[in-house]
């Protein structure tokens, strides 16, 4: 049996569509000058959003963070035009299943109208909500190239990114209900996510009791994976990570949440820097596998990790569409994408490195060189992790 089941949280996306003359106008009306960019700890107002979202286009970064008042939130995304999307890992990741003709079952945090028009039919929900309403988180994608001029300097970011704003609710108080996980076992994969809006010590002690029981029943009949997430608060964060790292099969994360584990971005072109990080964090940790996402290329580290050279690759091939044909994405374009784009050469250079090494613990691909205006950035981690699952959902042993 190949069941899949997604967990944690789930919510709406308001995406907001880029308008570079309407940012610069807003820039202009709230007197933000090049002296005001930096990352703020708490953010209150509009002023405040615009100024990290400067910052992140200073620094060619993405970010999710929370804002202290919803009504704030509500008010920025009303500024702008914008489409309605599912949000969180749980339910992207389970839209790219569906797209490759893989089963799946989502856990959902919360079920509200919009998410229910929203559901694609072809995927099983667990609905464990008591809420009806929603919180929509809003995502910024600012494209390639973004220059802004303040105060007669410039500012510019050579590559796109996102940036996530939320202030939600329902899902900063998530109980993880493990009578409805037990309803779905036996189960072959199991995602856990989205934990990251928690505040409360108390309540995330409960949900770590509850996975400990959830992956302890489990063992050896179920793959854990688990997908690391920009945390809003960092005492939570290092709970969190303290108790999944040595728990799960795989502990996924993107460049900027490794960055912030070893406290440096040198591993992005470094792969000797890479490599001592990884044995410094599995002398700390005790993981079995660590598994990391870039834009340039992704790795795979731990016991016999040459193993799942497929896993990697289908999530770079699923990931890289996504890129491409954001929510147009079928399975024809999905199926083509690997015989239809180039290897880039400096990730290619960069993953040969880990091929003379010659050791099975690592596994090491390089990413496709895509060259587009407007390329998505929403998502694409959501559906690596989507393409990783559903190779996996195919091996056929399990880890102890």
């Amino acid at each position: 049996m190949n069941r899949i089941l997604l967990g944690f949280s789930n919510n709406i996306d308001h995406e907001i569509f880029w308008n570079q003359d309407f940012f610069n106008e807003l820039i202009l009306r709230y007197k933000i000058c090049y002296e005001d960019i930096n990352k703020l700890e708490e953010i209150q107002s509009i002023r405040d959003l615009l100024i990290l979202i400067l910052f992140c286009v200073k620094n060619n970064i993405g970010l999710e963070c929370h804002v202290n008042n919803f009504t704030t939130l509500y008010e920025f995304s009303s500024l702008f035009e914008y489409k309605i999307t599912h949000g969180g890992t749980a339910i992207r990741a389970g839209i790219a299943l569906n797209i490759m003709n893989k089963s799946c079952a989502v856990y959902l945090s919360s079920y509200s109208q919009d998410i229910v028009n929203l559901l694609p039919s072809k995927i099983h929900y667990l609905n464990c909500s008591r809420y009806t309403e929603s919180y929509p988180h809003i995502i910024v994608q600012y494209p390639e190239n973004t220059t802004f001029n303040l105060s007669g300097k410039k500012i510019f970011s050579p590559k796109a990114e996102r940036i996530i704003f939320v202030n939600d609710v329902i899902n900063e108080n998530i109980l993880i209900d493990q009578n409805i996980i037990d309803s779905y076992f036996p189960f072959k994969v199991l995602l856990i996510s989205g934990l990251n809006t928690i505040k409360c010590d108390s309540l995330i002690n409960k949900n770590l009791n509850n996975l400990n029981n959830i992956i302890g029943k489990s063992s050896g009949k179920a793959f854990t994976f688990y997908e690391h997430a920009g945390y809003h608060n960092l005492r939570i964060e290092r709970l969190v990570r303290d108790f999944i790292f040595p728990k799960v099969n795989f502990f996924s994360m993107n460049e900027h949440e490794f960055a912030g584990i070893v406290e440096s971005y040198e591993f992005i072109d470094n792969p000797e820097s890479l490599v001592n990080s990884l044995i410094s964090l599995r002398t700390r940790y005790k993981f079995d596998k660590i598994l990391i996402h870039t834009s340039r290329w992704s790795l795979l580290f731990g016991n016999e990790s040459a193993k799942f050279r497929n896993c990697v690759q289908n999530a770079i091939n699923i990931s890289s569409a996504r890129m491409i044909f954001g929510d147009c994405l079928n399975f024809a374009d999905y199926s083509n994408v690997r015989n239809s784009l180039e290897i880039e050469n400096r990730s290619l250079e960069f993953s040969e490195y880990f091929n003379c090494i010659g050791e099975s613990d690592f596994c090491c691909l390089p990413s496709y060189k895509i060259t587009l205006e407007n390329p998505t950035t929403i998502g694409l981690g959501d559906f690596f992790v989507a393409g990783f699952i559903s190779s996996l959902s195919e091996v056929e042993y399990i880890l102890s």
